[in-house]
């Protein structure tokens, strides 16, 4: 209502749409899982129709336009933020990014002699970093190095100084 010396005037009513409930929260699966996000969303009036958009890193996720967003045999391309844009005939609001994390577990390829040293291949989730330890024994493991693997899902490791050895072994784990 708004009053000055001329009278007073009364607006129509005015509605917030407000988002509640669990934001997509973020969430860790092996590859081969499924992973739901869900939105719940609340105007106050039953019949306001609302529409969504689910987004994987930003971009629009083609047909993702439900409340919840169902993801079957999870693949570590997948990992990334998934963020929904909830809009009605009054606006629109965008949610932070749950973080969907993919827990490969990495493999060491078939190692392979060169002149600069052993070659292996690490191969693991994309963008996910990893620490390669070795041992003479299976006892004592020492952290020999830690890489990150590219996009493609592996990365070429060498060991220049498994020439000074009698043996060595080696094993590799996500970093934490």
């Amino acid at each position: 209502m708004v009053t000055d010396v001329s009278g007073s005037v009364t607006s129509s009513n005015a509605y917030l749409t407000v988002v509640t409930g669990p934001q997509p929260s973020s969430q860790s699966v092996r590859p081969g899982a499924s992973v739901t996000f869900t939105i719940q969303v609340d105007s106050g009036k039953p019949t306001d129709p609302f529409f969504y958009q689910w987004r994987f890193n930003s971009n629009e996720l083609a047909g993702a336009t439900s409340q919840t967003l169902t993801l079957s045999n999870v693949q570590c391309s997948q990992a990334g933020g998934y963020a929904v844009t909830v809009s009605n005939p009054a606006g629109s609001v965008t949610t932070s990014n749950a973080l969907l994390i993919v827990e490969a577990e990495p493999r060491l390829g078939t190692p392979w002699w060169g002149a600069d040293g052993l070659h292996f291949e690490l191969i693991g989730c994309g963008s996910a970093a990893y620490v390669i330890q070795a041992s003479k024994d299976f006892m004592d493991w020492t952290d020999i190095s830690t890489n990150t693997v590219p996009s493609n899902g592996s990365v070429e490791f060498i060991d220049p100084d498994v020439f000074n050895l009698e043996a060595r072994f080696y094993r590799a784990f996500r970093q934490p």
